[in-house]
C-alpha cells in the first residue's frame, strides 16, 4: 500500500513539473512569435515597443533581449542592438554564436545593397562574437571582389581586398587568380593596358609568392603598344615589370633603345623623350652606353640641313646626351661632331672657341654639309635694310633747368658692305638736349665717357666713328656735341658703325650715361639673321 501511494505522488510531481515546464515553454514561444510578426511585417518600432514590455515581466529571458537586438539592428541602431546581445549573452553566454550569425545576416544584405562600410562594420562585431565566421566573412566579400574584378571596378577590389586581409589573408590567393586571368583576357586590346596593369598591382598585393608571370604578361602589351604610349608611361610600365620579373631586364633595354630609335625620327617628337628612353636603356645594359651617342649622333647628321625642325632646346637636350653616353674617338674627331660641338658651345655663349671650330671645318672639310653649316654660321648678316617695328624707349636727362626725358624709336638698321647704319626717332615733350660724346675720355669729375656704340651677341662692343649725324648740333665742350630737341618736334638721326663680328645675329645700340646730364639709353635686341634654330 505505501509503495503505491509513493508512486502515486512521484507521478504527480513529474507531471506538475511537465506541466510547468510547457507552460513556460509555450509563453516564450508566444512571445517570440508574436515579435517576429511584427519583425516580418517590418514594424520594428512596434516590436522594439512589444518586447521592452515583455522584458519588463521576464528580466532574465536572453530570447527576448536577442530579439530586441535584432530590431536595433534592423533599424541600423548599432550601439542599441550591441546593448541589448551583451544583455543576452550576459544571461546566457551561449547566445554568443547567435548574435555572431545575426551580425553576420545583416552584413549579407547591407553587401548586397553595395554597402560595403557598414557591412563591414556589421562584420567586424560578427567576428567579435564568433570568431569562427571570418572565413564566410571573407568568402562574401571575395565574391564581391571577383564581381568587381570582371567588371573592371579595380579601385572597388582593391579596397574591398584589403578587408579581407584583416579576416582571412590567405583566402586572397584566388582573387589574385581570378585577376591574371581577367588581365589576360584583356591584353589583348591595347586600350586596356592600364586596367592591365591594376589588376596586376592588386594581384600581386594580395600574393606575392610568383609575380614573373605578371612581369610577362605586362612586356607582352608593352612590346605591343609602346609606340603609341607616352614616354613617361613606358617608363613607369617598365621600372613595375622589372620589380615583377627581373629576368626581362634585357629585353627591355632593347625596347627602349628601339623606342629611343623611333622617338628620334619622328619629326614631331619631344628629343627629351629619346633621351630619357636611352637613359633607361643604358641603365640596364651599360653596353648599350656607345651605341646610345652614335644613335645620337648620327640623327643630329641627319638632321643637320634642317636644324630648325630640333630648336635650340631640342639640339641641345641630345647633344648633351650624346656627349653624356660617349661615341669613339675617331667619330669625336670628325666633322660631324665637331660641327655639334662648335654649335654647342655657340649657344652656351662661348663664342669665340665656336667661331674657330667653324673656320677648322671650313678648312678641312671644304666640301661636307659640315662645312656648309659653319659657313652659315660664320656668315655676316647680308647687305639691306632692316625695318624695325620698336616700341618708344624713353632716357631721363637732368640739368640745372630741367629734369625731363628723350624719347627715342628705332626706324631702321642698313647692313653696308663694311658697317652698320642705325637709324633713330627722337622727341620730347619739352625742350630737351641730347648729349653724346666724339670720342673717349676719362676726367675725374664726372669718371668715364664712351662714344655711342652697339654690341653684337658674341660680346664685341664697335665705337661709332662719326658720332650722331642729323639735326641741330653745337659744341657743347670739345668732348661732347649736343642736339637741340624742341617741344614735339621729331628729329631722324643716324649713326654709323663699323661691321660686327662673325657669328653676329643681333646687336643692341648704346648711348652712354653722361653723369650728372643724361643716363644711359640702349635699344632692345636687333635681330640682323636669322639663326640656325629659328
Amino acid at each position: 500500500m505505501a509503495d503505491k501511494l509513493i508512486q502515486r505522488v512521484t507521478m504527480v510531481v513529474i507531471m506538475v513539473i511537465i506541466g510547468s515546464l510547457s507552460i513556460g515553454w509555450n509563453w516564450n514561444q508566444k512571445i517570440e512569435m508574436r515579435a517576429q510578426e511584427f519583425m516580418n511585417a517590418g514594424m520594428y518600432e512596434q516590436a522594439k515597443v512589444y518586447l521592452s514590455g515583455e522584458i519588463e515581466k521576464h528580466p532574465q529571458d536572453p530570447d527576448l533581449y536577442f530579439l530586441l537586438g535584432r530590431c536595433h539592428l534592423a533599424c541600423d541602431e548599432i550601439k542599441q542592438a550591441q546593448e541589448a546581445f551583451d544583455k543576452s549573452i550576459l544571461i546566457d553566454y551561449k547566445k554568443g554564436n547567435l548574435v555572431g550569425t545575426a551580425y553576420l545576416d545583416e552584413g549579407k544584405v547591407t553587401l548586397e545593397k553595395g554597402d560595403a562600410d557598414r557591412a563591414n562594420r556589421l562584420f567586424i562585431l560578427a567576428a567579435k562574437y564568433d570568431p569562427s565566421l571570418k572565413l564566410q566573412i571573407s568568402a562574401l566579400f571575395s565574391k564581391v571582389v571577383i564581381e568587381s574584378i570582371n567588371n573592371n571596378r579595380i579601385s572597388e577590389a582593391e579596397t574591398l581586398s584589403n578587408l579581407i586581409k584583416s579576416y582571412a589573408p590567405e583566402s586572397t590567393t584566388e582573387i589574385s587568380k581570378n585577376a591574371l586571368e581577367r588581365a589576360k583576357a584583356l591584353a589583348s586590346s591595347a586600350q586596356n593596358w592600364p586596367t592591365v596593369l591594376s589588376l596586376g598591382k592588386l594581384a600581386t598585393s594580395l600574393d606575392k609568392s610568383d609575380t614573373s608571370e605578371w612581369g610577362s604578361l605586362m612586356y607582352q602589351i608593352l612590346a605591343a603598344n609602346h609606340r603609341s604610349m607616352k614616354t613617361k608611361e613606358v617608363v613607369s610600365l617598365g621600372d613595375q615589370i622589372i620589380q615583377w620579373n627581373p629576368s626581362i631586364k634585357e629585353k627591355l633595354a632593347v625596347l627602349y633603345l628601339e623606342g629611343a630609335r623611333q622617338a628620334l625620327k619622328s619629326k614631331g617628337s619631344n628629343p627629351g623623350s629619346a633621351a630619357v628612353l636611352l637613359d633607361k636603356a643604358i641603365l640596364m645594359n651599360k653596353g648599350f652606353k656607345t651605341q646610345a651617342g652614335m644613335l645620337i649622333l648620327n640623327e643630329l647628321s641627319n638632321r643637320a640641313n634642317d636644324m630648325k625642325s630640333l630648336g635650340r632646346d631640342g639640339f641641345l637636350t641630345l647633344f648633351n646626351a650624346c656627349d653624356k653616353y660617349g661615341v669613339p674617338p675617331e667619330s669625336k674627331q670628325g666633322s660631324q661632331y665637331q660641327l655639334f660641338y662648335g654649335l654647342k658651345l655657340y649657344e652656351d655663349g662661348a663664342r669665340e672657341k665656336a667661331i674657330s671650330i667653324f673656320e677648322m671645318l671650313v678648312s678641312k672639310y671644304p666640301d661636307t654639309t659640315e662645312a656648309g653649316k659653319a659657313l652659315e654660321m660664320l656668315a655676316l648678316p647680308a647687305t639691306g635694310k632692316i625695318e624695325i617695328a620698336s616700341e618708344p624707349l624713353k632716357m631721363k636727362t637732368y640739368s640745372p633747368e630741367n629734369s625731363g626725358e628723350i624719347t627715342f624709336r628705332i626706324l631702321y638698321v642698313d647692313i653696308e658692305e663694311n658697317g652698320i647704319k642705325v637709324t633713330l626717332s627722337i622727341r620730347s615733350a619739352n625742350k630737351e638736349k641730347l648729349l653724346y660724346a666724339r670720342k673717349n675720355w676719362e676726367d675725374s669729375s664726372v669718371g668715364h665717357i664712351e662714344r655711342p656704340y652697339i654690341v653684337d651677341d658674341n660680346g664685341k662692343k664697335a665705337y661709332t666713328e662719326s658720332g650722331i649725324n642729323g639735326g641741330e648740333q653745337t659744341d657743347f665742350n670739345d668732348i661732347i656735341k649736343q642736339i637741340t630737341i624742341n617741344p614735339e618736334e621729331e628729329i631722324v638721326i643716324t649713326a654709323n658703325f663699323p661691321m660686327v663680328s662673325k657669328g653676329t645675329t643681333k646687336i643692341k645700340v648704346y648711348l652712354p650715361e653722361l653723369k650728372g646730364w643724361q643716363e644711359e639709353w640702349h635699344s632692345d635686341w636687333i635681330k640682323l639673321k636669322t639663326g640656325i634654330f629659328e
